[in-house]
């Protein structure tokens, strides 16, 4: 399954707490900045996902659930288009990730909801070892 802080690349379990706060302002401008020229729909996925992960470390369990959801919405929509093959390929991860860290944020993490975002987390593994079938990493995950 999922490595928890660093499944999907979001790399928040190798930061410090001082660190923490400074990558939350960070990924909270790339989301207010959204939808400018400038913005692409795979890195606003990718800042939700990551801020997810960053509100779930410093306890703010609520906004996590809400930033998950976001990322799980976002990379949905990435799916249906045309992204290069290694983008579908961590789309796949970030989204078993978020389903799993989901799944643990939960009322209930044993219940029905909690299982079906289990569920969704294996199905989005099963995606990845199709698509990269002699990677061991990808395996054992």
């Amino acid at each position: 399954m999922a490595q928890g802080d660093n499944a999907g690349g979001s790399g928040v379990a190798s930061l410090r707490s001082d660190d923490l706060e400074k990558s939350r302002e960070y990924y909270l401008k790339v989301l207010a900045d959204s939808g400018s020229d400038d913005s692409a729909p795979i890195q606003e996925a990718r800042a939700l996902h990551s801020l997810a992960h960053i509100e779930r470390k410093i306890d703010l369990a609520d906004g996590a659930v809400e930033y998950f959801k976001a990322a799980v919405t976002a990379f949905d929509v990435l799916l249906d288009g045309d992204e290069t093959p290694e983008d579908v390929i961590d789309i796949h991860l970030r989204l078993a990730d978020s389903h799993e860290s989901l799944s643990a944020l939960l009322a209930n993490p044993v219940g029905d909801e909690a299982l079906q975002a289990l569920e969704k987390a294996v199905g989005h593994f099963a995606d990845v070892i199709k698509l990269k079938p002699n990677d061991e990493s990808v395996i054992m995950r």
